[in-house]
Formats: C-alpha cells, sequence, structure tokens
C-alpha cells in the first residue's frame, strides 16, 4: 500500500508538471522574429559569410522574401566562386537571438573552416568561400530552468518546422547544389547540413524522406520486414546521394524508431569507392538529457499510445537515436599520442580509394568501426558514439576538439569529391 501512495504521488507530480508545461508552453513566449540584420553584416573573416532564416512555430518561414535573398546570394556566389555553404539548425533552449550562444559559436566554427580550406587549397583559381546559413526556430518557449518542463511541446514543434518551410529551403539549396555540380566547370560548391539536438529532429523531418527514397530505389529488401543485411543477397547498386555533400545530426532528440527503417534499408546492400558517407550521427555518451530525459519524456506518454508489440518496439520508441546500441556503428575518441593523421594529401590514387566509414584520424581525434560490429565497407551511414573528451553533455558540440575534427573531416570530404570529378573530366579528354 505504501509503495503504491509513492507511486501515486510520483504520476501526479508528473501529470502536474506536464499539465503546466503544456499550459505555459502554449503562450507566445520567444515566438518571434529576432532582428539580425547587424549579425549578417558584422565583418567576420575573410572569405567567410553569414545568414540567418527563421521559422515560427507552424513551420512558416518569418520572412519568406528573407529566405528567397538567401537562397539567391548563395546562387550568385556559388557561380562566381568555389563555395561551401554550411546550414546549421540549432537545437533546444536556443534561437536566432543575435547573443545567443549557438549563433556565436556557430560564426567561430565559419572561421575556424574557412582556414582549413585556404591550407587544404592553396592551388585552386579562387579562394574558397564559406557562407553560413543559421536555421533558428522556437527551440526556447520559455525563460531560464523553466524551459526545461517544455519538452513535450517542442519535440512536435521541431517536427512540425521540419515538414515546413525549412524543408523547402533545404531543397532549393540541393537543386542550387546539384545545378553547380553540372554546370560550374570552373569552381565547385559544397554544402553540408547540421542538426543538434531537436534541431537534428528538424534537419532529419526534412531530408528523411529524400535519403530514404534513393536507398529504397536500389534496395530489394523491405525494411519493415527486418530483415537485415546478413540475410539479404547484397548487389552494389550506384552510389547512395546525399542532401549536399553531407548531412550531421549532432546528439539528435529522436527517437530510435524514426531511423530504424533507414539503419535497415542501409545495411541491406553493399558499397564501393564511389560512396561516401552521406548521413551521420554523432552522440555523446555523457548525454544526459538524451539518455535520461528524453525517455522520460516517452513515458510520460504511455497514457496515450497502445502497448506495444515487442520489447524491440518499446525500446526503439523510447531511446534517442545514437542512444540505442543495436544502431551505433562507430566510435569517436581523442586520438593516441603521436598518431598521425590519415590524410591523402595530393594523391589522386589514395582520395578514389579513401573510406571515410573506416578507420580516420583528423584533428587529434580517431573515428573508428565499433568493436563487435559487422563492418559496411564505405559505408554511407555512421552512428558513432563520443568519448567525453570530444562531446561532454548534451549542448558541448563546439568543444574545440569535435570542431576541429568536423572541419577536417568536412574538408576531406570536398577533397575527395572533387578528386573523383577530376578524375572524370579526365577520362572524358582521354
Amino acid at each position: 500500500m505504501k509503495n503504491d501512495r509513492v507511486w501515486s504521488k510520483t504520476i501526479f507530480r508528473l501529470a502536474t508538471a506536464l499539465l503546466a508545461a503544456s499550459i505555459f508552453s502554449g503562450c507566445s513566449y520567444g515566438h518571434r522574429e529576432f532582428n539580425v540584420g547587424g549579425v549578417e553584416t558584422a565583418v567576420q573573416a575573410e572569405n567567410v559569410s553569414l545568414r540567418v532564416v527563421q521559422s515560427d512555430d507552424f513551420g512558416s518561414m518569418w520572412s519568406t522574401a528573407h529566405a528567397r535573398d538567401t537562397l539567391a546570394f548563395v546562387d550568385k556566389q556559388s557561380q562566381e566562386a568555389n563555395t561551401v555553404v554550411v546550414l546549421f539548425i540549432h537545437g533546444w533552449h536556443h534561437n536566432a537571438a543575435p547573443d545567443d550562444a549557438n549563433l556565436e559559436h556557430f560564426q567561430a566554427s565559419l572561421n575556424e573552416l574557412s582556414k582549413i580550406f585556404k591550407t587544404w587549397y592553396p592551388d585552386k583559381k579562387d579562394e574558397v568561400k564559406i557562407i553560413g546559413v543559421y536555421v533558428g526556430w522556437r527551440g526556447e518557449s520559455l525563460p531560464s530552468a523553466l524551459d526545461y518542463l517544455t519538452i513535450w511541446d517542442r519535440k512536435p514543434g521541431a517536427e512540425r518546422v521540419g515538414e515546413g518551410d525549412v524543408s523547402e529551403f533545404i531543397a532549393r539549396l540541393q537543386l542550387i547544389y546539384q545545378t553547380r555540380q553540372k554546370d560550374s566547370p570552373n569552381h565547385f560548391m559544397g554544402l553540408v547540413s547540421i542538426g543538434h539536438s531537436l534541431g537534428a529532429q528538424v534537419l532529419y523531418k526534412s531530408v528523411s524522406k529524400t535519403l530514404e527514397n534513393g536507398l529504397i530505389q536500389n534496395t530489394d529488401a523491405f525494411a519493415g520486414t527486418g530483415i537485415g543485411a546478413e540475410s539479404q543477397p547484397l548487389l552494389v547498386p550506384p552510389p547512395v546521394q546525399s542532401i549536399g555533400d553531407i548531412v550531421l545530426l549532432v546528439n539528435p532528440a529522436i527517437e530510435a524508431y524514426q531511423f530504424q527503417r533507414f539503419h535497415r534499408l542501409y545495411r541491406s546492400r553493399k558499397y564501393d569507392d564511389r560512396q561516401d558517407p552521406v548521413l551521420i550521427v554523432f552522440s555523446s555518451e555523457t548525454d544526459r538529457a538524451r539518455s535520461v530525459i528524453f525517455p522520460m519524456s516517452r513515458w510520460v506518454t504511455r497514457p496515450f499510445r497502445p502497448l506495444f508489440r515487442t520489447t524491440e518496439q518499446a525500446e526503439l520508441f523510447n531511446k534517442a537515436l545514437g542512444d540505442y546500441e543495436p544502431q551505433v556503428t562507430h566510435v569517436l575518441e581523442k586520438a593516441p599520442d603521436g598518431a598521425n593523421e590519415t590524410l591523402c594529401g595530393d594523391d589522386s590514387d589514395c582520395l578514389k580509394r579513401e573510406d571515410l566509414s573506416g578507420r580516420v584520424i583528423m584533428g587529434n581525434a580517431l573515428m573508428k568501426p565499433r568493436p563487435g560490429v559487422s563492418e559496411i565497407l564505405y559505408s554511407p551511414v555512421l552512428v558513432s558514439a563520443v568519448d567525453p573528451a570530444i562531446i561532454d553533455g548534451h549542448s558541448d558540440i563546439f568543444n574545440p576538439r569535435f570542431r576541429l575534427f568536423l572541419a577536417n573531416y568536412i574538408a576531406e570530404i570536398e577533397r575527395k569529391r572533387l578528386n573523383r570529378a577530376d578524375l572524370k573530366s579526365a577520362e572524358k579528354k582521354e
């Protein structure tokens, strides 16, 4: 009886907190367009520029005209110079306020990426110009500590944003990217999309169907059957195409269930050296927000849904992507002292064969296949557990070690893609 009373009180307190969060998060706190003109026009570094686009809580752009102008800016600059576009979608507790910490750190990351490209591409006709696109939405809907009560409301909010105008904006960036690959022999364009926390939910909602369809078109296996790579005849069809060059989800606040079909699809085939990673998930091993708060938010919904059919289904629904071990394929950790970076330099043949889903050392960090997991060579998808020395907790995504690794990894992907294009061009001339 005593345990029953304790349990009842716990349920009551949780229900009360949930009700209060629902009521307060339903207000208009933080639901506005921020003035970011000063941020966009501020001089940051040579060859670096920043644009901010903002979505309201219903999935509509606050300013369609500004989104259109941003696309026009990318289109024009990518025709005139080597250009890499980095799109970043912030997560929970953040927004597009000019003094938001994520926005400030994102600017610093763009500057760091620009320095690396200067070092790696000295022989290019023009410098590499970096365009950062910061996607703001209502990640913070209550002030200070009260915002921790809003996970139940912000999660569906992120899904609405991902299904709304942001999806079209990314699709139009992709159209510009595809046009540049075909029509700009003198310049190259790169496109990298990054989402953090609930921002990863926004990004995944925006691009997942496109990525899934690329796998479905070249895969006979039906993902819903649960048949994995080991029990299918493994073929090597054409490479899976990405949205731009790569999509990165960092500490994603997404149910592992959302990713399971994608997981089964990509593991049902083989790949060769034409395939680069198209999607990488980075999940900190010390991310308590996703390992504790996220499952609690799933558990509270229990009275409003049917019972799970299997234990696996329950785990997939209750655990976050990156925290569900059967989906984890890689580990990212501090590189051993004295370890040399696994970069190909100007060796064209090395770049052609380079497997960026294998063991790589960049920026004093080592990413390698997880022991005990069936390795897929040239895998298009990686789900990596991250040591706290690289990302410590949910919000440490701008850790200098992780930032340096990511900047080098992005640059290497661009080098590999450009090398492939150069080889194709040489073959045509012959």
